[in-house]
């Protein structure tokens, strides 16, 4: 089981594959890591699952939470 899995639109993952070795390599270092395509991710984003909990980087999630920010 990986201990950390980058999941990216499924049309992103030949972009990381094709210039993400040394990526890779980094993710290695924590852990085993591996990219998986998911196609509830947006085109650009990414959300980062680890064994200690999960790190949502999508650019929508991003702007949601900006616009929280700012009606609070």
């Amino acid at each position: 089981t990986p201990r950390l899995t980058l999941r990216v639109h499924p049309a992103d993952v030949p972009q990381l594959e094709a210039c993400g070795h040394p990526l890779l390599e980094q993710l290695a270092a924590l852990g085993q890591a591996q990219i998986v395509g998911d196609p509830q991710i947006s085109r650009g984003g990414c959300v980062i699952d680890t064994i200690h909990g999960t790190i949502d980087a999508r650019i929508e999630t991003q702007i949601d939470r900006i616009i929280e920010e700012l009606t609070d």
